[in-house]
């Protein structure tokens, strides 16, 4: 519509002038359509562009909390497994489980439950190091890759995050803590190995009495590994 009246305008203009310009028209008449291609086509581009990505992010989101679901935590874990084949001892992984969250939901709602899930994703996912992920691995479980970190740096990261939940406060919800098993790539032949040992010390921490940390200890053995798992409660630093 708006490209029928800017022709009609130029060719009366030209048209009525003292010498028209008929060449000029007819370049007019072929230019302005090839402008409005290009300009639909530009939108029509940007517009698939802006649904690719909303697709992808929603493909790889966990709606609750914003950060990654599980397909996508498990494919960020394989990539972390495989640029850290070489050096598997710097690569990280850690369950994190909400204690007693069935709890939470039983006496505040399921609405409220989930204001906790985001608030905690939301301290997890600030406290990790550069390259890391916090993945929404099932209900109120967290996966954690903690990459290029030595023992140290691996464990004094988790009890900052349990520290950091403790002081969380929600209106209408009770203290929060969190319990965690932490596991390193150097351990375990794949990843599913990772994932069921960091399972294995999560389980430890609850059994021990929550809101603390089990994995490996921080002192190495003649070959560089870590010696036998220590479970070390929030008030204790590595």
């Amino acid at each position: 519509m708006l490209v029928a009246a800017g022709y009609a305008l130029l060719i009366a203009a030209a048209l009525t002038s003292r010498e028209p310009d008929v060449p000029g028209v007819i370049l007019t008449t072929f230019t302005l359509p090839v402008i409005w291609y290009l300009t639909q086509h530009g939108l029509t581009v940007n517009r698939e562009r802006i649904r690719n990505e909303t697709l992808q992010t929603l493909a790889t989101t966990d709606p609750l909390t914003g950060i990654l679901n599980r397909r996508a935590g498990q494919a960020a874990l394989d990539t972390a497994a495989a640029v850290h084949a070489h050096h598997p001892q710097h690569l990280w992984a850690a369950l994190i489980d909400i204690d007693h969250f069935k709890r939470v939901n039983d006496d505040v709602g399921h609405q409220t439950g989930d204001t906790v899930l985001v608030a905690v994703a939301g301290i997890l996912q600030a406290a990790l190091p550069p390259g890391g992920a916090a993945i929404r691995w099932g209900g109120e479980e967290f996966l954690l890759l903690l990459p290029d970190q030595t023992p140290e740096q691996a464990h004094t990261r988790l009890h900052d995050m349990l520290g950091r939940v403790r002081t969380l406060r929600l209106p209408g919800v009770p203290p929060v803590t969190i319990s965690a098993g932490l596991a390193t790539l150097r351990e375990a032949p794949s990843t599913l190995a990772l994932t069921d040992l960091a399972d294995r010390r999560l389980y430890e921490a609850k059994a021990a009495g929550r809101d603390r940390l089990t994995g490996p200890s921080t002192a190495r053995n003649k070959d560089g590994l870590p010696d036998t798992p220590a479970t070390t409660p929030d008030d204790a630093r590595p």
